[in-house]
């Protein structure tokens, strides 16, 4: 991992704009148990390419679980950024400056690639671990209606998103629509993991 470590950053003094090395740098950092490392690849991944879903949602991990990760600079916009992907219901609690870039990056992978069904299940993932877990279900219900203009066709047809958004709803105590979204995913190859969700709500 060092080795191709050191690779990537002469490749990436050569092409700094090469998001896709950047990325792969970040994961072999974390493998390294070098977060701070890890998170700053993140960065100059998405600052490349801010609607590359994997890479916003590397950073959100990252930064979860480090306190020393988080830029109040960079995330001072993510509950404005909030209001502008969800509209169901937003929560007025500040977020800290790990939680708030981590969710401003995953805002802006969405808004850059709404088409992308893992922006959108990151994004909601992420708001669901913050415990915002109406934010999170308004977010998946806006990809699933394609947006203001129902354009956005791939969201409604992703497994995970529709396990995701079933899951977060039978957690609040629904029945019947869980059941229902549990059914369209398992039809979309929703695999093991939805056909078990889809037992307990059975």
């Amino acid at each position: 991992a060092r080795a191709a470590l050191r690779l990537l950053a002469e490749l990436l003094s050569v092409e700094p704009e090469n998001f896709e090395a950047a990325f792969q740098a970040a994961i072999l950092s974390l493998r390294e148990n070098r977060t701070l490392g890890a998170i700053a690849y993140a960065r100059r991944c998405l600052a490349r390419a801010p609607g590359f879903a994997r890479a916003a949602d590397f950073l959100a991990t990252c930064l979860e679980t480090t306190q020393e990760g988080g830029d109040r600079s960079r995330g001072d916009d993510a509950h404005r950024a909030r209001v502008r992907v969800g509209t169901e219901s937003v929560s007025t609690e500040s977020p800290a400056p790990s939680e708030s870039e981590a969710e401003l990056a995953l805002a802006m992978a969405v808004m850059s690639n709404p088409e992308s069904p893992d922006a959108w299940t990151a994004f909601a993932r992420h708001l669901a671990r913050r415990g915002l877990a109406s934010d999170a279900v308004a977010a998946l219900r806006d990809a699933l209606a394609g947006g203001p203009e129902g354009k956005w066709l791939r969201p409604r047809s992703d497994a995970a998103l529709l396990t995701t958004l079933g899951f977060l709803l039978h957690l609040r105590g629904h029945v019947a629509e869980p059941a229902s979204l549990y059914a369209s995913a398992a039809a979309q190859g929703g695999g093991m993991v939805t056909a078990t969700l889809a037992a307990r709500v059975a």
